[in-house]
């Protein structure tokens, strides 16, 4: 029962975060969320592009091309 409602609220958190997110990106964290294992993935990948956006931000704020 534990795991169910688990489930759920990370469908509550998904739907929350559906307009930060994107369509293709929820559509992804929710296929992944069924997948073994798929999770991890999502986060690694989420972490990734974070790191990139930071990085060409920092760069149009320094005045790189």
């Amino acid at each position: 029962m534990a795991h169910g409602v688990l489930f759920l609220g990370y469908g509550v958190t998904l739907a929350f975060a559906a307009r930060r997110l994107g369509a293709r990106r929820t559509l992804l964290a929710f296929v992944l969320s069924v997948v073994p294992g798929g999770t991890f993935w999502l986060e690694a990948r989420l972490r990734h592009d974070e790191r990139e956006l930071e990085f060409e931000q920092q760069a149009r704020s320094e005045g790189v091309p």
